[in-house]
């Protein structure tokens, strides 16, 4: 699950990709879930699948911090989750996982 090719710099460029490029800018569809990996900060990211009631597995994301701020972001988009994070193919939604722990 090698990054995609793409370099983005300035905070412009990054707006400018995180408004249009995951989920169609819609960031409010994607969930972070944090994981462990190398004392790096990385996340699995989650896209949503309302058809599936929940989230679809959508990539890992690293990212290096300078001082309060992130400086970089490595991508991996990955259609499958690595075994070695332990990520689910798809996270329930919230509404979903009530619903199955009022059973």
């Amino acid at each position: 699950m090698p990054p995609e090719p793409t370099w983005i710099a300035g905070r412009a460029g990054i707006i400018e990709f995180f408004s249009t490029v995951p989920a169609g800018g819609k960031l409010q569809t994607i969930r972070l879930v944090p994981i462990g990996s190398n004392r790096q900060s990385p996340v699995g990211a989650f896209i949503a699948a309302p058809e599936e009631e929940g989230h679809r597995f959508y990539g890992v994301m690293v990212f290096e911090m300078d001082a309060d701020a992130i400086s970089t972001i490595v991508g991996f988009a990955e259609p499958e989750p690595s075994d070695s994070f332990g990520l689910p193919a798809l996270l329930p939604s919230s509404r979903h996982a009530r619903k199955r722990q009022e059973y």
